[in-house]
């Protein structure tokens, strides 16, 4: 498979016609470096997937007005084109205001992802990943493939591979009424609520299945 990653200030129909006749499976432009939203023009005469790629600490706000132009979005949590960066938990926040403001958008993620950083994205149900150094560097590549795809189940298997950070978790107060609790399970997209008391100790869990159970 193709999948080209364009870092440039414009698209053009030209630009256009060539990647057609190329045929990548996903063309992804960084759309941090356009100079204004008409270079994107070309985008309306390409035919395949086109992507938006974005920084980690780009607003989103790039993407409300062209949103509709492209089928993902590639938040790059490196540098594009320098290799052997590590990955930026932020991009855990990306993520959940991404599918936030553009549920329609397919969620690619690039920058310094390894086993540990795959099992994290997975939590959050991330639709596609460029994984590079982890790969490059190896000794052994097929190995490292195994673990982003299936993760470390086959051996040394630990919490912190799985582990997700207390701050990337819904969670409420024990005290917490039910017009808090809603929005929080739909705001990070886990189907469920951590409760938790003024001491951070885990008092319970409730999910979106048992709010319907609840009003069943």
């Amino acid at each position: 498979p193709l999948d080209i990653h364009l870092v440039q200030d414009m698209f053009t129909a030209d630009d256009a016609r060539f990647w057609n006749e190329r045929n990548p499976e996903y063309l992804t432009i960084q759309i941090d470096s356009l100079r204004n939203k008409e270079c994107l023009d070309g985008l309306r005469d390409y035919k395949g997937k086109a992507g938006a790629g974005i920084m980690v600490a780009s607003p989103l706000s790039l993407l409300d007005e062209i949103g509709g132009l492209f089928s993902h979005a590639l938040i790059m949590c490196g540098t594009p084109g320098k290799p052997g960066g590590q990955f930026d938990e932020q991009c855990i926040y990306r993520i959940i205001e991404l599918r936030k403001r553009h549920p329609e958008l397919a969620i690619h993620v690039d920058g310094g992802i390894d086993a540990r950083a795959m099992n994290l994205l997975r939590a959050f149900h991330v639709d596609l990943v460029v994984s590079g150094s982890f790969l490059a560097k190896s000794t052994n590549i097929f190995a490292n493939i195994c673990e982003l795809r299936f993760g470390h189940y086959a051996h040394d298997l630990s919490i912190e591979h799985i582990m997700v950070p207390y701050g990337r978790l819904p969670v409420v107060a024990e005290g917490a009424i039910f017009r808090d609790i809603l929005p929080t399970i739909s705001h990070w997209f886990m189907g469920m609520v951590m409760v938790v008391n003024e001491d951070r100790i885990l008092k319970g869990i409730i999910t979106d299945g048992d709010l319907r159970r609840a009003f069943a």
